[in-house]
């Protein structure tokens, strides 16, 4: 349900969070649209595109992911997955996203959302710990991490201000992924900001 996923959460940012932003621009890239060249180009014309040092960019990838030799590959459309060999000569490593991510991070705030298998063996919000799945079900038609976030942007208001922290986005998100999935998936959470990012819708 990656499809899904991604249109479901960029819907959910775009309606939750334009009384706070002055634009909030979704794009989406999927299907044959998300090749490993487009992610790359779209996540640099997103740097250039910060204007200021309250911009915030939210980044999700909703795929596959796969561990060769202890590293983390993120599988956009097209790849080759025969082999352990093809994956790790044509795929983006987690290395590599972050450091796409990075350029975004030197200029405003940013989320990074994984929800691909594996994906605990990255930092910031992912999916899943190390070598665990991440579960989806046809009554969602989403993965649980993406349904638990587009639940966030509307529940993890904890303290009542109108605003959700990362802290609150990753406490809610971790409860209700583990409760989807009775407690087979649990989101890893590498924290480095206690803004107040989002709006509570």
């Amino acid at each position: 349900y990656s499809l899904m996923d991604a249109y479901d959460v960029a819907l959910a940012l775009e309606r939750s969070q334009s009384s706070l932003y002055a634009a909030v621009v979704p794009s989406t890239l999927t299907d044959q649209h998300a090749t490993n060249g487009a992610i790359q180009g779209e996540l640099y014309a997103l740097a250039e595109g910060i204007a200021c040092s309250n911009d915030l960019a939210v980044i999700l990838f909703s795929g596959h992911g796969e561990v060769v030799h202890e590293t983390l590959y993120l599988l956009p459309h097209g790849v080759e997955t025969g082999s352990r060999a093809q994956i790790a000569s044509s795929d983006l490593t987690i290395t590599e996203y972050r450091e796409c991510v990075a350029r975004i991070a030197q200029k405003g705030h940013e989320i990074l959302l994984l929800d691909a298998c594996y994906s605990g063996d990255a930092t910031v919000l992912t999916a899943s710990g190390p070598g665990e799945l991440s579960f989806e079900h046809e009554d969602w038609e989403n993965g649980a991490f993406s349904k638990a976030l587009v639940e966030a942007l509307s529940d993890a208001d904890y303290d009542g201000d109108g605003f959700i922290t990362p802290v609150d986005l990753a406490t809610f998100i971790k409860a209700r992924v583990r409760d989807l999935t009775a407690g087979k998936q649990t989101p890893d959470v590498e924290l480095n900001s206690h803004a107040r990012l989002l709006y509570a819708n």
